[in-house]
């Protein structure tokens, strides 16, 4: 029902504070972790009925999603564990796209409260810049579609793209559906991986921790999110 291997070519970072806080971290929240919404709400549910406080409304998220959940991280004592990690595409090609015209698309589920999440961009290897911000001043979003440009430079060949999540038992932020074209439209590349298959978790009480996989097949243009179930 979840896997914390990233998809391929993609990698989760965690910083050095990371984990510190004191108390037991959640293995299966331990960063951005990838599942099946389904298996995200019945993990979280305290109340029959409360759709894992709240986690169903990201009905945008189909088959596997990204979490970064530092609500779930922390439920073993309540000790304030600090979840605090990153999750960046591969290389992509933007060569010969217009300065300024590359759009980054993806839907987006965010609970409000003191924690922060963005979006940062660097081209051909270069510094970082940030595209996007959400904090404790963001409004509840459990179900947006987002757009945003990247702003990218003359001349730029490639570019990297990050959600970075930083919360201490402060809810959650989801992706998914992740792609990036260029105005006029040029060519859409989807971010993700095809081929491997969570199974949903059947209920509340039991943590799965296992998760099944198909060799991929898939080539560096033609990647699509989220995994089918």
């Amino acid at each position: 029902d979840w896997t914390a291997s990233p998809p391929s070519q993609w990698s989760m970072n965690k910083a050095a504070g990371h984990g510190g806080g004191g108390g037991t971290p959640i293995p299966e929240f331990d960063g951005w972790t990838f599942m099946d919404p389904q298996s995200w709400q019945n993990t979280a549910t305290e109340v029959v009925g409360d759709g894992g406080q709240s986690r169903n409304l990201f009905t945008k998220g189909t088959g596997v999603i990204a979490v970064a959940d530092s609500d779930e991280f922390d439920d073993d004592g309540y000790a304030g564990i600090q979840f605090d990690a990153g999750l960046r595409t591969p290389s992509i090609d933007i060569s010969g796209a217009e300065a300024g015209q590359v759009k980054l698309k993806f839907d987006s589920s965010w609970r409000n409260e003191p924690h922060v999440g963005k979006v940062v961009v660097s081209f051909d290897g270069g510094s970082q810049s940030t595209i996007l911000k959400k904090d404790g001043s963001s409004p509840n979003a459990y179900d947006e579609s987002v757009e945003l440009s990247v702003n990218n430079t003359e001349g730029a060949n490639s570019m990297q793209v990050s959600w970075d999540y930083r919360g201490t038992n402060n809810w959650w932020w989801a992706i998914d559906k992740a792609s990036q074209r260029a105005d006029p439209f040029r060519e859409q590349y989807s971010l993700g991986y095809p081929s491997q298959r969570i199974k949903p978790k059947p209920s509340a009480a039991s943590i799965l921790k296992t998760y099944s996989s198909c060799p991929s097949t898939h080539s560096p243009s033609s990647l699509t999110f989220p995994l089918r179930p």
